[in-house]
């Protein structure tokens, strides 16, 4: 995992400085009921997606922000094109007295299969919700708006699905939500590794490890996120399949602890251009434990 870490941070430094060397002041400690600008009591103000304030100053993500990371290292064949032509996600998340719920509404989304297996997407999400509750002290928040999106490079470098294993590499730029959203109001920028091999009793284990830049949630800044995951997935039936995922989150900004998370869930296709999904979130970070439910619905053709 060192060696892929590694890998990784070779090939963010080739992300325009534009976007990976952007940097402000330095972010301001977080304490409890500070937030201001687009946060509210007990929650953060950055440039970052809003979190939960916890009252010793530890900016809180909650195990329903970090579900399905595990990325594939497939691409479409050359000359396909995939669409997403909407899709809604929402969750709900608990830890003590502090409750968050999410929800986000995806507009179009597209992805061409180049040569050399090689492929660019886009996506935008139409909106993005929060309605956080830090306490019967704290308070509460619920920013809306548009929700940003997403441009990205894949290429696969072997492998093909469902035989064997296969390795990839993504490249993605984030790009911002409105000011009234919970989601970043800067940009951001990634580059994963992710990894897929066939295990016996028709068992798909997948692995990836990521390194972004991204804004700070406590401040103007930006720092460094690494996320590496391994997850196994597995047909029960025809079109209907289950998944458990193991995330490590480790954010280099004032105030954020290491985040491990776990969930699973089930996945179903409903006819041919309709998925479903629903599943459970746990994460535990620096002695607090929260856990929560999730679940989406997309159209695609």
């Amino acid at each position: 995992m060192r060696r892929l870490r590694s890998v990784v941070l070779v090939l963010l430094a080739l992300v325009p400085a534009g976007v990976a060397g952007a940097s402000g002041g330095p972010a301001p400690s977080p304490g409890p009921g500070s937030g201001g600008g687009r946060g509210g009591p007990g929650s953060s103000g950055g440039h970052g997606h809003i979190v939960a304030i916890l009252p010793d100053g530890t900016l809180r993500d909650f195990s329903t922000s970090f579900t399905e990371v595990t990325e594939s290292p497939f691409t479409p064949a050359e000359g396909h094109t995939g669409m997403e032509i909407a899709g809604v996600s929402a969750s709900t998340a608990r830890l003590d007295t502090m409750r968050a719920q999410g929800i986000n509404v995806s507009g179009l989304g597209i992805t061409r299969g180049l040569p050399h297996r090689w492929a660019i997407g886009v996506s935008l999400d139409a909106w993005s919700g929060l309605g956080l509750t830090t306490g019967p002290v704290s308070g509460e928040t619920s920013p809306g708006g548009f929700g940003g999106g997403t441009v990205s490079a894949r290429h696969t470098f072997f492998g093909v699905d469902s035989a064997g294993a296969a390795l990839g590499v993504l490249a993605s730029l984030g790009l911002p939500g409105s000011a009234s959203s919970p989601v970043a109001t800067a940009y951001g920028a990634a580059v994963a590794l992710p990894f897929a091999a066939t295990l016996p009793g028709d068992v798909t284990f997948g692995a990836m490890a990521e390194a972004a830049t991204v804004p700070d949630a406590g401040g103007a800044g930006r720092h460094l996120r690494f996320v590496d995951s391994v997850k196994l997935d597995r047909d029960l039936v025809p079109r209907i399949s289950a998944w458990l995922e193991v995330v490590s989150i480790v954010d280099r900004e004032s105030g954020a602890p290491w985040l491990a998370t776990m969930n699973g869930g089930l996945s179903a296709e409903l006819g041919k251009h309709i998925g479903v999904s629903l599943g459970a979130a746990a994460g535990h970070a620096r002695r607090t434990m929260d856990h929560g439910f999730f679940g989406g619905v997309s159209v695609h053709v």
